[in-house]
């Protein structure tokens, strides 16, 4: 009987040590994986928000609301807002290009209602 309360009583003070430690481990190694995934969603949304701009703009191309060359300018104008931390806006993007004269105002409201920009 004294033998089993030894054994009982070292059991009870490993289990007491390892089981905090395992769960701080654990949640340290989680951490580490979260923040490598959020760097390839980046990757992901810049590719997903280029294809979404591009499908929007060829709507207006097949609407006559803008020609092909226009959609071009006006897409590597808002992937530029997006690829560079610059803190321009989509909408300040497109109102350069008006005062550039690649695109009228009308325009610029009827890209910003298709694209769905603040």
């Amino acid at each position: 009987m004294k033998k089993y309360k030894i054994i009982n009583k070292f059991v009870t003070i490993i289990l007491a040590l390892f089981i905090p430690l395992f769960a701080f481990s654990g949640c340290s190694s989680n951490n580490s994986t979260s923040n490598n995934q959020n760097s390839v969603k980046k990757v992901t949304n810049k590719d997903e928000i280029k294809k979404t701009y591009d499908a929007d703009l060829k709507k207006l191309e097949k609407d006559s609301t803008i020609t092909k060359e226009q959609s071009a300018s006006v897409l590597n104008a808002l992937m530029g807002t997006v690829n560079k931390a610059t803190g321009n806006t989509p909408k300040a993007a497109l109102d350069k290009l008006v005062k550039e004269k690649v695109i009228t105002q009308d325009q610029e409201n009827k890209i910003i209602d298709a694209l769905k920009i603040k």
